[in-house]
């Protein structure tokens, strides 16, 4: 058999994680582009692990084809910087 297009999905299970370009077709021997962002702000500093489930068929077949495979997003806060300091003397 030779080399086909395909249709493919990418989905997320994480509230946190979104996945944009996560579905469309891919011709034999191309690559897809996906962006994943992670919403910093729906999560406490640490590391977090999403899973992504992409799905895909190839133009001749019949039954979808599941792949699980997961990311780590590791989160940290930065201390807030200071650009002008006003003193206001006291008494």
């Amino acid at each position: 058999a030779g080399l086909v297009d395909a249709t493919y999905s990418i989905s997320e299970e994480a509230p946190w994680l979104a996945v944009t370009g996560g579905n469309g077709m891919i011709s034999a021997l191309q690559n897809a582009t996906l962006q994943l962002t992670a919403d910093a702000a729906l999560l406490p500093v640490g590391t977090h692990v999403a899973d992504l489930t992409i799905s895909y068929n190839n133009a001749g077949g019949t039954e979808p084809r599941t792949l699980k495979t997961s990311i780590t997003c590791r989160v940290t806060v930065a201390a807030p910087s200071i650009d002008s300091l006003e003193a206001t003397p006291i008494g």
